[in-house]
């Protein structure tokens, strides 16, 4: 453990150093082109120069076979963002992760758009269609197509230049979310997010809100990002008492505040999204491997049998949440916990 901490540590540590010292290197080239009245745009030139030594002085940036995770999503300008991470290996059999790439797509975003910003990171970067060895997506259809899709683009790429056919796999992350929307939380999920919307969308109400809490505010709750429900649920149960008394002065009562079994399933789901998205965040990260990711989701799978029976033995100590709740528990309120799970 205390091997890995060190590992984790270190791996900061050097990736802050490398990005301080290539600051310091852009601004010592900026200042001898000052210096000898060139114009700034030498500087693309030298940059170009020190690419090309580096290569030649640091092979071990050349990679032998290399895998692409791809990414789209859009952001609050309704614009689509592409991310390109690959993982390459290097002759000496070192492994390489690092941001490949990100553009922006202002238009469609078909498998087309998006392989054609792939293919220009690629030949950018001088690496070899040959060499992909592997490429993950989140399983949509402009990435997933078997005609048009990326994937399907660029396994014709790979074979055209000499390659075989690369592995293709379905982001375990995506997957994992995908599970947890089985889970039919709308009788929770629906007036919170309305009550939500009601306090953030309306300036002077956010406003006296803030005033009354005055600490962290209510987040919104964004379908695209998985561990927004989670974290919208449990600052709303912490909130709930002044929520309350916020809408009942707003004479927009909140009648479910008052009854204790959609409390009961509120305090349940907050404490089932809190062991979710401490799974998903196990499953981000640098360097993470398969076989890691495999061994969190087995162990997570463990983990529901355990809750499932402890909740039919009134046992709550994973669910603290409802555990330290005032109202008693009914049993026909485990009933349906039971029918969750």
């Amino acid at each position: 453990m205390k091997r890995g901490l060190k590992s984790q540590q270190s791996s900061f540590t050097k990736l802050k150093t490398e990005q301080e010292a290539a600051t310091r290197a852009s601004f010592r080239v900026a200042l001898e082109i000052a210096k000898r009245g060139k114009p700034f745009t030498d500087g693309e030139m030298i940059k170009e120069c020190i690419i090309a030594v580096a290569e030649e002085m640091c092979p071990e940036k050349t990679y032998e076979w290399f895998s692409l995770a791809l990414d789209e999503s859009t952001d609050v300008s309704d614009t689509a963002q592409v991310l390109i991470y690959i993982r390459g290996v290097d002759k000496s059999y070192e492994v390489h992760e690092e941001l490949l790439d990100m553009y922006s797509i202002h238009g469609t975003t078909t498998g087309r758009d998006i392989f054609k910003g792939v293919e220009m990171a690629i030949n950018q970067k001088n690496l070899r269609w040959k060499n992909l060895k592997c490429i993950t997506t989140d399983g949509g259809k402009n990435m997933s197509g078997k005609d048009k899709g990326v994937v399907a683009l660029v396994s014709k790429a790979v074979e055209n230049d000499g390659g075989s056919k690369p592995l293709v796999l379905h982001c375990i992350i995506h997957q994992q979310s995908l599970c947890g929307k089985c889970l039919d939380m709308s009788e929770v999920l629906k007036p919170v997010i309305s009550t939500v919307n009601f306090i953030r969308s309306f300036g002077l109400n956010h406003r006296q809100f803030i005033e009354e809490i005055g600490e962290n505010d209510l987040p919104y709750h964004t379908a695209v990002r998985w561990l927004s429900c989670g974290k919208v649920l449990q600052r709303f149960f912490e909130l709930r008492a002044v929520i309350e008394i916020f809408l009942n002065e707003k004479h927009r009562p909140f009648t479910e505040l008052q009854n204790n079994a959609w409390l009961w399933k509120l305090a349940f789901y907050v404490d089932l999204t809190k062991h979710a998205n401490e799974l998903n965040l196990r499953l981000q990260g640098e360097n993470q491997h398969l076989p890691d990711l495999y061994t969190n989701i087995k162990s997570f799978r463990k983990k529901l049998i355990l809750f499932q029976s402890q909740l039919r033995s009134k046992c709550f100590l994973h669910f603290k949440n409802v555990k330290y709740s005032a109202t008693p528990l009914r049993l026909s309120f485990l009933s349906i916990l039971q029918s969750k799970l």
